[in-house]
């Protein structure tokens, strides 16, 4: 109800004089707190006030106007609201309405202080980040340049080591020759101490030894020559040798190529006989085709065909004899080639047996010059007494280098102890990269964590905005309390981000700090080894007291013979593995042959059979198209002595062999002869009427009649009866 309607309502009731008391219900004040809407009630106080005024004295006298109120807490037990009760409740009510805007206002200014702050923590964050991602590339930066320098280290390590290695051995080399000259010092030094006791004696017989030396290089000398000679007499040998295997070895290649030329022509032959062999299966493949196509031809063009024929057996007759007479041949070559191949072996052995005097001569020769060369080479050297002084003084820097490599032995046990130091730095570093890596886990943890509270704290303040005409003091307070306390744990985390980023920056400049050291150590070490830098406190010096000459020329005597003794025995296993090898290939080869021949031969008889096949198949066909089986025979004439090619025609339906036709062969003419079966009436008169110019393909015959055949089929354009 509007409050102008509840004054008129009341002044009405009033100016009636019905009513001894008006009340006159309005809601508590203290509602205006919860609902929001205060408006309303003060309006409606001053409106009854209005009609209060505007009421006469008297009737505002006798009437007595309440205001009923719920507030119990005020007015006691009463209902009953006086005047100054409703100006306390707008006082009330006005003063609530203010401290609820200074509330918002102050609501207000917190949620800008907190947007402000939330700016700051989002541009923190970035900061973070930013931090992060630097210090994430200065660790990848840092591990790139460890394995970089990890690599350098393996790199100089692999180089120390073959230079250790190749000391090592060199080491090894001196030591052994160290071992023996200590061997021949103090055999020298006996024989100086039995010297000693005998000098007296050695006196008198020095002269003697000195006409023995002279004599024994004289000897020597002389041996030398006689080697030399017979070196050149084996040289010549072996020429002569050569020559005559050469003489051998180009009897024996013309007599291959004779062979050769035989098997080419044989290979010819073969050729001209499976050409012609083609021609004759060419010849009855055309003549089944020509037998299916002249069917309806004149007589005249079957007889050719059957005298092509018989030229074309007699051929094969005489092919088949030349390929009897080719077998022989064969047999008589396969001897041949057994004989030539017998000699072609004992030409090869003859070849080997040169070939390796050439290597001797040449290995001799090759000796000779490698000892020019070693002369050459030898710095200094110009005879060969200057051999042993230049010994000598390589027996010195030998020394020399043995005191090297004991420093260098030294240098590099040094250098594997600063290898495990750095490896155990190595393993330090990596460890820490480790925990740097961890570390930057958790930042990125944390930071992923503080991107959803900040998500959730921007819904709560979309909350708060929605809500906080409707919330006391106590919510407001609240949730600015819990505000400042994640604004506060956002700072703590991110005070710790930073110190951890600064412990790991002061890790990796320690980290550099170190590599540095390490190369700068890695470089003076180098130096060292490249000045061959020494300790003369743990090196010694070995003098050599004996001279070696007669001892060294002794050795170089013995090297020599065991080199040539070892040489003979490498030239006797060549020889002997070359001719196994050789007679292997030969054995190949021969057996390469017989499977050739073997293979032609096979083939041949594959042929043989074929063709045989086929000329069965061709006689039959012929016998079912023609009617008539056709025999070849041969016969000798006893007057002239010569061989006569017969052909008899059988007819299938002939009931016993006499029922013949025999024609002879001579000269491209056919002839027929005389016999029982010609001479009966009616094959005289077939022979009347149809072989006159032609055979007798199909007869008028009263046993071939009896076959129930078509008349079309057994006309013809020229009126033969034919099939």
């Amino acid at each position: 109800m509007k409050a102008l309607q509840i004054g008129e309502r009341a002044r009405d009731a009033i100016l009636s004089g019905k009513y001894d008391q008006v009340r006159v219900n309005l809601p508590n004040g203290d509602m205006v707190g919860h609902t929001g809407d205060m408006k309303a009630t003060i309006v409606g106080y001053e409106a009854v006030d209005k009609a209060v005024k505007i009421l006469p004295p008297v009737a505002a006298e006798g009437t007595h106007i309440h205001y009923d109120c719920d507030d119990a807490e005020v007015h006691g037990n009463s209902l009953r609201c006086t005047y100054k009760c409703k100006q306390l409740v707008k006082a009330e009510l006005l003063e609530n309405y203010e401290n609820q805007e200074r509330k918002i206002m102050e609501l207000t200014s917190e949620l800008d202080s907190l947007k402000t702050s939330f700016d700051a923590i989002g541009l923190e964050r970035k900061s973070l980040l930013e931090q992060v991602k630097r210090s994430e590339q200065e660790a990848a930066a840092s591990a790139g340049r460890e394995k970089a320098l990890l690599q350098k280290y393996k790199a100089d390590l692999d180089r120390s080591e073959e230079r250790f290695r190749v000391q090592l051995n060199r080491c090894v080399d001196l030591e052994v020759k160290l071992q023996q000259e200590l061997r021949l010092r103090a055999e020298a030094e006996l024989k100086a101490d039995a010297a000693s006791s005998q000098f007296q004696d050695l006196k008198l017989s020095s002269a003697k030894n000195t006409e023995k030396l002279k004599k024994e290089v004289a000897y020597l000398e002389e041996r030398a020559r006689r080697m030399q000679k017979d070196a050149q007499y084996a040289l010549l040998k072996t020429e002569a040798k050569t020559s005559a295997e050469k003489s051998k070895v180009q009897y024996a290649e013309s007599e291959i190529e004779n062979l050769k030329a035989q098997c080419e022509d044989l290979q010819l032959l073969l050729s001209k006989c499976m050409d012609e062999k083609r021609t004759l299966s060419q010849q009855l493949a055309n003549g089944t085709s020509d037998s299916q196509s002249s069917q309806n031809k004149e007589m005249e063009v079957v007889i050719k065909h059957l005298r092509d024929e018989l030229k074309s057996f007699e051929s094969d007759v005489a092919e088949a004899r030349k390929m009897k007479q080719f077998h022989a041949n064969v047999n008589l070559l396969k001897e041949k080639l057994e004989s030539e191949r017998l000699r072609a072996e004992r030409a090869e052995a003859a070849l080997e047996d040169l070939v390796n005097c050439d290597e001797q001569v040449k290995s001799l020769n090759e000796e000779l010059q490698a000892w020019k060369s070693l002369i050459d080479e030898l710095p200094d050297v110009e005879r060969r007494e200057d051999i042993p002084i230049k010994m000598r003084e390589l027996q010195r820097e030998l020394l020399a280098a043995t005191a090297e490599v004991g420093k260098l032995t030294a240098k590099a046990a040094e250098l594997h102890s600063e290898l495990e130091k750095e490896e155990a730095r190595r393993n330090t570093t990596q460890d820490n990269a480790r925990v740097f890596k961890e570390a930057i886990g958790d930042i990125d943890a944390e930071n992923n964590r503080l991107k959803r509270q900040i998500e959730l704290l921007k819904k709560e303040v979309r909350g708060l905005k929605s809500v906080l005409s409707s919330y006391d003091e106590e919510e407001a307070l609240f949730m600015s309390q819990k505000s400042n306390e994640v604004i506060q744990s956002s700072d703590s985390r991110g005070r710790t981000k930073e110190e951890r980023i600064q412990v790991l920056e002061a890790l990796l400049q320690d980290i550099q700090r170190e590599g540095d050291l390490l190369r700068t150590e890695l470089a003076s070490a180098e130096l060292k080894l490249g000045r061959g830098d020494y300790d003369p406190s743990c090196t010694k010096v070995v003098h050599m007291v004996e001279n070696l000459d007669a001892n060294s020329e002794k050795k170089v005597l013995l090297a020599e013979i065991q080199r040539l003794q070892e040489k003979i025995k490498a030239l006797e296993e060549e020889t002997f593995s070359s001719a196994s090898r050789n007679a292997a290939s030969r054995n190949a080869e021969l057996s390469v042959l017989r499977d050739q021949v073997s293979s032609l031969e096979k083939r041949e008889a594959r042929y043989k059979k074929v063709f045989a096949e086929k000329i069965s198949v061709f006689r039959q066909a012929c016998c079912l198209l023609f009617g008539y089986s056709v025999e070849m025979s041969e016969e000798q004439q006893l007057s002239t002595g010569m061989t006569v090619t017969l052909f008899t025609l059988q007819s299938i339906y002939a009931q016993s062999d006499d029922e013949s036709i025999v024609f002879q062969f001579e000269s491209n003419h056919m002839n027929l002869l005389a016999n029982e079966y010609v001479s009966s009436p009616e094959i005289s008169r077939m022979v009347r009427f149809n072989l006159l110019q032609s055979s007798p393909v199909f007869p008028n015959h009263p046993k071939f009649n009896e076959k129930k055949l078509s008349q079309e089929f057994l006309t013809h354009e020229n009126h033969v009866t034919c099939l």
